[in-house]
């Protein structure tokens, strides 16, 4: 059975596997370093404020999945939106009701946090399902991302 829950202190472990993982399949993110501490920050910040969020899906005591999200004022707004940091299941497990149960989980804790969701698909890894993924659940593109490396 699959549960999900937000991270803890004492489960940094978890973040640092399945953020490898997203980050050693990813064409996008693999060309840039990967930092223990930048993570296990990011990890810290969820844990401590109330408006960022890592979730992490477990099965059978192994972490299968995570989704990251903060709710950020918009920069002609006090209103706020929620931003996604990465969502990511790991290759076995993909197709199951993991990705289902990390959405809806964030859903509820973005419901009194923002007005808009806004998840993005740029790892370039099996961008065309994680789209449609989340079209079956009500999100609309609402833009394109375009990326130039300069070095």
């Amino acid at each position: 059975m699959i549960t999900v829950r937000p991270v803890e202190a004492g489960q940094e472990w978890a973040m640092l596997r399945l953020t490898r993982m997203m980050h050693g399949e990813s064409p996008v993110y693999s060309p840039h370093a990967f930092e223990d501490d930048k993570l296990l920050g990011w990890v810290k910040l969820c844990i401590d404020s109330p408006d960022w969020l890592c979730l992490i899906a477990w099965e059978e005591g192994e972490p299968i999945g995570f989704i990251a999200v903060g709710s950020v004022d918009m920069i002609f707004s006090n209103e706020r939106t929620i931003d996604d940091l990465g969502l990511f299941v790991v290759p076995k497990r993909r197709g199951s009701r993991c990705a289902l149960l990390l959405v809806k989980a964030m859903e509820e804790w973005a419901a009194d946090k923002g007005r808009v969701i806004r998840l993005g698909v740029t790892t370039g890894t099996n961008d065309a399902p994680a789209k449609k993924f989340l079209e079956r659940l009500g999100y609309v593109q609402t833009g394109v991302m375009l990326t130039k490396t300069i070095i």
